[in-house]
C-alpha cells in the first residue's frame, strides 16, 4: 500500500502541530508535568479549562480562588526621572 504524498503531509503537519502544542509551548515549556504527577494547579485549571474549573466550583470540590489586588502603585513611583536635573545629586 502506498501512501500519497498528500497523505504525508498531513501527518507532518498534523505532528508538528502536536509537538508545538504539548512540547515546545511557552505557557508550558519544557513540559507539563500534570501527565505524570495527576495534578494540576489553581490558576492552570483556571486558564487551560474553564469548563472543569467551573463545574468543580458548582460542585463545591474547589473553593474560589482568594486572587488579591496588587498595591496600588503611587504616581511618584511611575514617573521616569529627568536626566537633566540636578537637584537629586
Amino acid at each position: 500500500m502506498r501512501i500519497s504524498s498528500k497523505a504525508w503531509l498531513a501527518t507532518l503537519a498534523i505532528l508538528i502541530w502536536h509537538f508545538y502544542w504539548v512540547i515546545f509551548n511557552p505557557d508550558v515549556y519544557p513540559m507539563n508535568w500534570s501527565w505524570l504527577t495527576g495534578v494540576i494547579s489553581e490558576d492552570t485549571l483556571r486558564h487551560d479549562h474553564p469548563g472543569e474549573y467551573e463545574r468543580l466550583l458548582a460542585e463545591g470540590q474547589i473553593a474560589p480562588a482568594q486572587i488579591e489586588a496588587p498595591p496600588p502603585v503611587e504616581s511618584a513611583e511611575l514617573q521616569r526621572p529627568d536626566p537633566q536635573d540636578k537637584s537629586s545629586e
